[in-house]
């Protein structure tokens, strides 16, 4: 499955008025100093990959700043923000991606991370 790219104007009808549960990635596309993704666009990768093998639920992305009225509603204020919906309801939320967990050598282990935090937190909801 893809992940759709919703707006203020139809996430009512694209998230909250689904029979599916929806995962709703609020984002702010961009880029480092140094031409590499932002933190929000690397998220987008994983969120790309997960809705490719995650048959359960509806993924949707949406750009928080140009989306102020939703944005408000849910007080969403930076990105990477993932919001999962069921039933039209906010059921949890992963707030960033986190780059500075660091094992004992020093590797940096924020994309592992973030997917152990998803399945964490999303796992228990999905099986519902």
């Amino acid at each position: 499955m893809t992940v759709l790219v919703v707006n203020d104007e139809n996430f009512n009808d694209e998230v909250l008025n689904s029979v599916t549960p929806v995962v709703v990635e609020f984002t702010k596309p961009g880029t480092k100093a140094d031409g590499t993704l932002n933190w929000s666009g690397k998220a987008s990768e994983y969120v790309d990959a997960w809705a490719k093998t995650e048959a359960r639920v509806k993924f949707v992305r949406m750009g928080y700043a140009a989306n102020p009225v939703t944005a408000g509603k849910y007080k969403i204020e930076s990105a990477p923000i993932l919001v999962y919906f069921k039933a039209g309801d906010k059921v949890t939320e992963v707030v960033g991606f986190f780059s500075d967990d660091v094992d004992g050598s020093g590797v940096i282990l924020k994309e592992s991370w973030y997917k152990q935090k998803l399945e964490e937190l999303f796992q228990p909801v999905l099986t519902r």
